[in-house]
């Protein structure tokens, strides 16, 4: 571990003045300005697992579905529900609203939103067939489609004017889990209904026609002097079937031609980059842990030539943002020496359907550099008790340059964090509570070895041969 931590020590100063950078398959003609340091670090608000859920009373299905959207507020307020969702369900309403209110309180100005996927409930085709009257395939589309513009309605209402900037995620579908399909028409109807937040002042973002066709796009984002790279990165799961679309497709091996186009683009316009996607890259632990066979969150026979394309365009990529796991932890993606090439940061959900403490997240951003210098998680403290009459606690759960004392959210913070965690039992401890926003629930210490090594042993021969499964 020692040597490790020389190893990072000694590349810091190297990778510290690396820029990152990536762009659109169709770029705008938007020239980065130069940057300009001021008194204010800007403020990026990030959520991810919304799993909006509209059946959590089924009473109000049917008016739901024949109202127009301006009318689901009243009906859903109507509800005899007004406790929030519990563990192991999805957002209700009275859950969603307290926390994009929290989410106001805590950062009213963010520079831009990131949201980093599944915006609808888990299971929601079974879910609406079997509580509603009308169950055609038409009645499932619309109510879908209404469903995605009650949410856009909701953070626009919360935050106007601001830029925000959607990831699918796998429930993200009209087709069915992990089943995204390319030029459908739930990307199209998606993209129409997200256009005036992904460009509310009309900035040049390309976004509804290379949305519509894959569920990708980007955004330059000038207040914080980054493109943001949007992946569907769905295509990419070993459990993704295009079973609503064509056979003769191949999305995955398409959205890695997009990618790397993309990437190119950025490099020659000398961007730097964030990539916002929905499933991280690296080992999916808990799966792991639970079927004995090492399972990967993206298929090798595309995490391998995406994490060669993230070398090659080290220079160029910064940071990665992710969700899925609905847990508050990090990932390490290192170059063929072991030198810590790139950090990502997965983002905690809204969402208690694994038993997680609804969460948010503000990164603080160096306009300077383009560096994330500090990252601040809001939890809900009083779950088992809020309700539309008994308001939600929200509260600062921990500030990481505070409670860890690293400077920001970069590869080699990260990495000598992990290599900490090894050794620092108080540390350890820190991390594990605020790994599921302090439920409890997750239970990681138990499988701590193997969480450990998922860190940053990204491929399954590296982390079998970390972890010795028992």
């Amino acid at each position: 571990m020692i040597e490790r931590l020389r190893r990072i020590t000694r590349t810091a100063a190297r990778l510290g003045i690396v820029a990152f950078v990536a762009i659109a398959c169709q770029p705008s003609t938007q020239t980065p300005a130069p940057r300009s340091r001021s008194s204010a670090a800007p403020h990026v608000l990030v959520f991810s697992d919304l799993h909006f859920n509209p059946f959590a009373d089924p009473a109000v299905v049917d008016s739901l579905a024949r109202a127009d959207v301006a009318r689901w507020p009243a009906i859903l307020s109507s509800s005899k529900q007004q406790a929030f969702s519990q563990y192991g369900s999805d957002t209700n309403y009275p859950l969603m609203t307290s926390a994009l209110a929290a989410m106001r309180s805590a950062e009213p100005t963010p520079e831009v939103i990131l949201f980093a996927g599944d915006f609808l409930a888990h299971n929601f085709q079974f879910a609406y067939r079997k509580v509603a009257h009308d169950t055609s395939a038409g009645a499932l589309a619309a109510f879908t489609a209404k469903t995605n513009q009650f949410i856009v309605q909701q953070i626009a209402a919360a935050f106007p004017g601001v830029q925000v900037l959607p990831a699918l995620g796998n429930n993200d579908s009209s087709c069915g889990d992990y089943m995204s399909e390319p030029g459908s028409g739930f990307l199209r109807a998606f993209a129409e209904s997200w256009r005036p937040l992904v460009s509310p002042r009309g900035s040049p973002v390309d976004f509804v026609g290379s949305f519509s066709r894959a569920g990708h796009f980007s955004a330059y984002v000038p207040s914080i002097g980054i493109r943001v790279i949007v992946m569907n990165d769905v295509y990419w799961s070993p459990r993704y079937s295009n079973a609503c679309g064509s056979l003769a497709d191949n999305p995955g091996r398409d959205a890695l031609g997009w990618l790397e186009q993309t990437l190119m683009f950025s490099r020659q316009r000398n961007e730097e980059v964030w990539l916002l996607m929905h499933v991280p890259v690296g080992m999916d632990v808990y799966a792991t842990l639970r079927t004995d066979t090492l399972v990967s969150m993206i298929d090798p026979k595309y995490a391998t030539p995406l994490i060669s394309l993230l070398r090659r365009y080290g220079s160029t990529v910064r940071f990665v943002i992710a969700g899925h796991t609905h847990m508050n932890e990090f990932r390490v993606i290192s170059d063929v020496d072991g030198t810590p090439l790139l950090g990502s940061q997965q983002i905690p959900s809204v969402s208690t359907n694994v038993g997680t403490n609804p969460a948010f997240a503000v990164m603080s951003v160096d306009s300077a550099s383009g560096n994330i210098t500090d990252y601040t998680v809001h939890s809900l403290t009083n779950l088992a008790s809020a309700s539309t009459t008994t308001p939600g606690r929200w509260s600062k759960e921990y500030d990481f340059r505070e409670v860890f004392g690293l400077d920001g959210l970069s590869s080699t913070t990260l990495a000598t964090m992990q290599a900490a965690l090894q050794a620092d039992t108080t540390l350890r401890a820190r991390y594990i509570n605020f790994f599921d926003s302090g439920s409890a629930r997750a239970n990681v210490s138990s499988s701590w070895r193997a969480y450990w090594c998922g860190i940053d042993m990204i491929d399954r021969v590296a982390f079998d041969r970390c972890y010795r499964r028992p």
